[in-house]
């Protein structure tokens, strides 16, 4: 119980600041900023590593109810029922709490009087800063005491909540980064035929950039009139982390980019997190398996950002692409009108 009375007031490895009776703490997880929202806000993820009993009704007003006990009914009235009232909501970017501590807990009421805002930042690479300011602190013992509460958990939430993101070992980077290596050289082609009977082909490109750490990718979508532009974009490894990480940019001006992880050791697994001129945001993952030196296979799921339980909807399963050192002229031939690339 004292341990999830931390989580949403004190969630960090130190404090940034202390001023005009705010405290701060941050930390940043190797996720995207929407896996993490669903680590706060559903609450079979909660149970996962903040306590094993929650239920969430995310609305101004509602509350998050957490308990440390899985026996009998889980309401504001059980025995040991921390109770974060929800003050305001941001969608994957903010959330504001009110704490109201069960009778016997080890820590003062005062804190009852403080409110709680946490908020989730998304980074480059699929990664989220997570900060956390306790407003309304106030002076004195009981206040005193309630800091070095909370100061005590802090090590404890980062742990479990690192464990339920872990980072990739420096091993799996470039196990990672050495299957990307191998789509270097010759083109990537598919062709299938649609339901209605069409054509659809898709020729890819990968080339190194100024050292191996960075691929230069071009891709190419069409059909039986011809050949588009569909994207270009670069992977690299991150300095220091060794991380593997990808922006690219398609025809429409979207950009896409996240992390690229390895999932076994011939498959790899991109976060591919769209966002659109508009600011709109689309959350894929695609499952590239290789098949041998000339041959992987893509899967491409999508998951609706709006969806409570942000299920993952397949979109393309096993399509299998082959390398060729140079594609047949249909997939060399641009639709009429297609910029020439």
């Amino acid at each position: 119980m004292p341990r999830t009375m931390c989580i949403l007031a004190c969630l960090a490895l130190s404090p940034l600041a202390l001023a005009e009776k705010v405290l701060r703490w941050e930390v940043v997880v190797d996720a995207p900023v929407a896996d993490v929202w669903r680590a706060f806000t559903v609450e079979e993820q909660v149970e996962k590593w903040m306590v094993p009993n929650s239920q969430i009704d995310l609305r101004i007003g509602g509350a998050m109810l957490n308990n440390y006990s899985v026996e009998g009914p889980l309401t504001p009235e059980t025995p040991g029922t921390i109770i974060h009232t929800y003050l305001a909501i941001e969608p994957e970017r903010m959330i504001a709490s009110r704490v109201t501590v069960p009778e016997g807990a080890p820590v003062p009421k005062c804190i009852e009087e403080s409110w709680g805002v946490t908020r989730f930042e998304p980074l480059p690479g699929n990664r989220t800063r997570i900060t956390l300011s306790s407003c309304g602190w106030g002076e004195g013992p009981d206040w005193d005491a309630a800091e070095e509460f909370f100061r005590s958990g802090n090590q404890w939430t980062l742990d479990r909540l690192r464990e339920l993101f872990p980072s990739p070992s420096r091993e799996e980077n470039d196990r990672a980064f050495d299957l990307l290596r191998r789509l270097v050289g010759g083109e990537w082609i598919v062709e299938n035929i649609r339901p209605d009977g069409s054509v659809f082909r898709v020729r890819n490109l990968m080339t190194f950039g100024a050292t191996e750490n960075v691929i230069l990718t071009a891709g190419w979508l069409g059909d039986a009139e011809g050949m588009f532009h569909h994207g270009a974009g670069q992977i690299w490894r991150e300095p220091v982390t060794g991380r593997v990480v990808y922006q690219s940019i398609n025809e429409a001006d979207s950009i896409a980019s996240g992390a690229i992880t390895l999932e076994s050791h011939d498959t790899i697994l991109w976060d591919w997190t769209v966002t659109r001129p508009s600011g709109e945001v689309d959350v894929y993952r695609v499952i590239m398996e290789f098949l041998d030196a000339d041959r992987y296979a893509m899967s491409i799921d999508y998951r609706n950002p709006q969806t409570p339980d942000a299920a993952w909807t397949p979109m393309i399963s096993a399509m299998e692409f082959k390398r060729v050192e140079r594609a047949p002229e249909p997939f060399h031939r641009l639709k009429p009108g297609a910029p020439r690339r």
